[in-house]
């Protein structure tokens, strides 16, 4: 039984660690999203707008991701 337990810390250690590394990417792609939305500031257009809509719906899900 002593052997199970060891096992499943570790089992439950490698989840931990793929969580971290699951939530730094979200942030990474959080901050991306927020730099292409303050390069395309100035721009204006069909495509500036559905950019921006796309942005929001991005952001949503990242945040949902997260929780």
């Amino acid at each position: 039984m002593k052997r199970d337990l060891k096992i499943n810390f570790g089992i439950l250690e490698q989840i931990r660690d793929e969580l971290y590394q699951f939530m730094r990417a979200l942030e990474n792609m959080k901050s991306s999203v927020n730099n292409i939305d303050n390069l395309l500031a100035n721009a204006s257009g069909k495509s500036i707008e559905a950019i921006s809509q796309d942005k929001k719906g991005v952001i949503t899900a990242i945040d949902t991701y997260k929780e």
